[in-house]
């Protein structure tokens, strides 16, 4: 019962010559588009969410910001903003979405040399990792939380998305954080 967008191939084909004559038969291949509609919208709402952003007066709002895309817009979970801080050469969680504190409690700050989240900010590369428990980057192990997605915004912090199967994340997924990271960074 549910509609799905498609997108669909016709082509008329002629049959041979037999004892009843030609037919022409239609051929129709319909596919599923369901995500590319859903990216086409993704990015649609992070259009949008630059607006916002520019209008942000506060790195607060711009992190609140940041977490209410994710969450709504590219659909991520236990999503969180940290931002260095250089009297303390740390980074410090400025935001998050709901779900963090029921299954991470408060969040700590980290170290820049013995973090992912850090490593990201120092290398200005995502990172990426399938279960974060084999990495051992969590501070809390018992955390429902697998996969991880780190995107830094150079020069002031890095995005942080968790998800609780494992190899959850694409290469979708890091370009839509990473697109909303450099957006955030502007």
């Amino acid at each position: 019962g549910d509609t799905v967008p498609v997108e669909i191939s016709v082509a008329a084909v002629e049959t041979a010559d037999d004892a009843l004559g030609a037919e022409t038969l239609i051929h129709g291949i319909f596919r599923d588009i369901s995500d590319q509609v859903w990216y086409e919208q993704t990015l649609e709402e992070l259009h949008e969410n630059a607006r916002d952003l520019v209008r942000a007066e506060t790195e607060g709002e711009i992190a609140e910001s940041i977490v209410e895309t994710a969450v709504e817009a590219i659909n991520r979970d236990f999503v969180a903003v940290y931002l260095f801080n250089p009297e303390d050469e740390r980074l410090h969680p400025i935001t998050h979405s709901d779900d963090v504190s029921e299954a991470f409690g408060d969040l700590p700050s980290l170290s820049l040399g013995e973090s992912i989240v850090g490593e990201a900010y120092l290398t200005s590369e995502s990172v990426r990792l399938a279960d974060a428990r084999t990495e051992e980057c969590l501070h809390n192990p018992d955390a429902p939380v697998r996969s991880v997605l780190v995107a830094p915004i150079d020069g002031f912090g890095a995005i942080v998305c968790g998800h609780t199967s494992v190899d959850e994340f694409e290469a979708t997924d890091q370009r839509l954080l990473e697109l909303l990271s450099r957006n955030a960074e502007v």
